[in-house]
């Protein structure tokens, strides 16, 4: 019934926030825990970062500085996990062109944006979801589309990416984006 403009400090312009239609960003994202807890990832100039709100998006604060990933402007995702309060994953998303693997990695964060690890040996990934955990009240699984080892596929991980297993490829070995 109301809206209010999000307000993000040190951003004025807006124009290079999804600036392309046909981009598949996904760059906002609720925690699954804490009630009223919002993060945006932002590329623009000196105002790029992750911000973070607790007060249903009333307010931001920037928790993160720059780019997660180079060329992360372009099909950025970042995404809340289920049932892990501040645990955040993200991919900069696929890259056209070039060398496959691309050198993006996969990020997790596990204290709400403020910093982020590489996951070993995975990189470019296209899209991610989670799924139910494999023991009761444990850590999702990670769905991923992407390459892990230099091998292109899908692959679930039940141990926070800690280890991989390839649940699905193509019978050429390649996916279709």
């Amino acid at each position: 019934a109301t809206w209010s403009p999000v307000v993000l400090p040190g951003v004025t312009d807006w124009s290079e926030f999804h600036f392309a239609y046909y981009l598949d960003r996904t760059t906002v994202t609720a925690d699954r825990v804490q009630a009223g807890t919002f993060y945006i990832y932002y590329v623009g100039g000196p105002a790029s970062g992750v911000y973070k709100s607790t007060n249903g998006g009333s307010s931001w604060t920037k928790v993160f500085s720059g780019e997660i990933s180079p060329f992360s402007a372009y099909n950025a995702k970042i995404e809340a996990v289920p049932g892990k309060a501040g645990h955040l994953f993200f991919t900069a998303g696929p890259v056209e062109g070039g060398v496959n693997p691309a050198a993006q990695g996969f990020f997790h964060s596990t204290d709400g944006g403020a910093t982020w690890t590489a996951l070993p040996n995975v990189k470019e990934v296209a899209t991610f979801g989670y799924g139910a955990p494999a023991t009761w009240g444990g850590y999702s699984a990670i769905y991923i589309v992407g390459w892990v080892n230099n091998v292109y596929g899908v692959w679930q991980s039940d141990n926070e990416g800690a280890t991989w297993k390839q649940i699905g490829d193509w019978p050429t070995g390649n996916l279709d984006q």
